[in-house]
């Protein structure tokens, strides 16, 4: 089995961010390699399958638990100023140990006057249990 999973056509926020955000304690997966070059970026496996994969696409499925995990990981990248706005089953896997774990950095930024927080990351850290749907 491999240890290890590649994502093509990455760009380099994406790898800075998922370096950062793994040794700042995010779990996510680690960075193994990232080719400037092909836009290829490796990172460790996460021995589990997406949210969407284990309880089917709707939100509803999705236990509260869950939801609740996921919330707790967007609120620690509000601390760190980063906006997640991909919230989808799709995004975040669960582990054989049942932990939540958040991947694909790739529409996720810094938080500034110009780039404000996304109206659905507010609503889903106050509560709202959904996928976002302007990622479906």
């Amino acid at each position: 089995m491999q240890s290890h999973f590649s994502k093509d056509n990455v760009l380099r926020n994406e790898y800075v961010l998922t370096h950062r955000l793994y040794n700042e304690g995010i779990p996510c997966p680690d960075v193994i390699s990232y080719d400037e070059t092909s836009k290829t970026l490796v990172l460790t496996k996460i021995n589990g399958m997406s949210i969407a994969d284990f309880y089917g696409d709707s939100d509803e499925a999705t236990p509260t638990i869950i939801f609740d995990q996921i919330r707790d990981i967007i609120k620690e990248l509000f601390i760190k100023h980063i906006c997640y706005p991909d919230i989808t089953g799709y995004n975040f896997m669960i582990d054989e140990n049942e932990k939540v774990w958040i991947i694909d950095f790739g529409h996720a930024y810094v938080v500034s006057p110009t780039k404000p927080m996304d109206e659905f990351v507010i609503k889903f850290m106050n509560g709202h249990n959904a996928w976002n749907p302007e990622f479906r």
